[in-house]
């Protein structure tokens, strides 16, 4: 019985070290994709940065609506309480009647614009996940650049 169980705990900590190990890719939740000319201008995505390049998921369907390679990738940091340009004019943005503009009089908030040589993204994220996600981009050779 004793064998049993000593065979079960090498296996279980040998299955334990591999699921680590191939645990390369990093999750980001909470993140809001930016564009003004959807119907909906900001949508709550998850963001996945694997070994092969980073991938932005609709939570919901658990598909993904992009994906970048690292290679190339620009990706530029704004603080400002309105979307940088790229997302669009937020005035574009319906809002009810009677309502004011979607970023009126609100504080600055963290801007990251994604682009490479064929797509772009602007995502809205929180100070502590900008932090984690600024180091998990560097693990990757990416730098932030900040922006005006």
């Amino acid at each position: 019985m004793r064998m049993i169980l000593a065979g079960a705990a090498v296996a279980a900590m040998t299955f334990g070290a591999a699921t680590v190990g191939a645990q390369a890719s990093k999750k980001f939740s909470g993140i809001k994709l930016v564009d003004m000319k959807a119907r909906q201008p900001e949508q709550t995505v998850n963001v996945l940065l694997e070994s092969s390049g980073l991938t932005i998921v609709d939570p919901v369907a658990k598909k993904p609506i992009k994906t970048f390679d690292y290679a190339g990738l620009d990706v530029t940091h704004t603080l400002t309480a309105a979307p940088p340009a790229a997302a669009g004019n937020p005035s574009a943005a319906a809002t009810g009647a009677a309502s004011m503009p979607m970023y009126m009089g609100k504080d600055p908030r963290n801007w990251l614009t994604i682009k490479s040589a064929t797509d772009l993204a602007v995502l809205r994220v929180s100070e502590k996940v900008f932090k984690e996600f600024k180091d998990a981009l560097g693990e990757h050779n990416v730098t932030i650049v900040e922006g005006k």
